[in-house]
């Protein structure tokens, strides 16, 4: 056999392969243009957008297509999903990159840790840690106002009676107490430089920065001043 006749057979060969090949592409593109795409991957495109918009907390996410009887060619890529802004229902785009797009309802439901009351307190009780416990919630279920932080109640006061299981709430607290009626307490006064400190009883409660009436343990007098916290009234002049 020539090499002119071998050179031949190959070309033929080559040619034959890459029919084969180009013949094999195009039915399995034919073939996955015929297949429809899932609702089901549609609807986690749409969660899984959500989830990642969405803050801490658990998570309960739901997406449905309003239309069961979807009929659209599959994406050879992952859909791209986009919304406009985040809500806890929201309509998030999913399309299929020069294909198609549609809006798929998602609900969301977040909760978040919050601050609860172990026991009954009544009007002008002082929250201690072991008051308060942190519980899962539905945070679309509170409204406005909550606790994730038992730190940010611990030492305050209750401005009115709450029941044990409540939710505590801003407008249920007000500052704690720096000086209580009958604690003995550390004056200070400062004249021309000098500081001077004695002792005396606070004759009312006080939160800190605020008013206090002091009876002097040595004079025996009544000074007023002002509660500083950690039992100290600062008395002016």
């Amino acid at each position: 056999m020539t090499m002119r006749e071998i050179s031949i057979r190959c070309l033929h060969w080559i040619s034959l392969l890459c029919w084969i090949v180009f013949v094999w592409l195009f039915l399995g593109d034919l073939a996955y243009a015929a297949e429809q795409e899932k609702r089901q991957r549609i609807e986690q495109v749409a969660s899984d957008y959500a989830r990642s918009q969405a803050g801490e907390g658990k998570l309960d996410i739901r997406a449905r297509l309003p239309d069961s009887r979807l009929s659209l060619p599959r994406c050879k890529d992952t859909p791209v999903a986009s919304a406009a802004r985040y809500s806890q229902r929201m309509q998030v785009r999913v399309s299929c990159p020069g294909s198609w797009a549609l809006y798929v309802p998602v609900t969301i439901s977040q909760q978040k840790q919050l601050v609860v009351l172990n026991r009954s307190l009544a009007s002008g009780e002082i929250v201690s840690a072991s008051d308060i416990s942190l519980r899962w919630q539905a945070v679309s279920d509170v409204g406005y106002g909550h606790f994730e932080d038992t730190e940010a109640v611990i030492g305050r006061r209750l401005a009115r009676p709450v029941r044990a299981g409540q939710i505590l709430r801003p407008n249920q607290l007000r500052q704690a107490f720096s000086v209580r009626k009958g604690d003995t307490v550390t004056l200070i006064s400062r004249i021309a430089g000098v500081e001077i400190r004695s002792r005396g009883t606070a004759e009312h409660d006080a939160v800190e920065n605020a008013r206090v009436n002091v009876r002097n343990l040595s004079s025996g007098k009544r000074v007023q001043g002002y509660a500083r916290g950690s039992g100290i009234v600062e008395v002016q002049g």
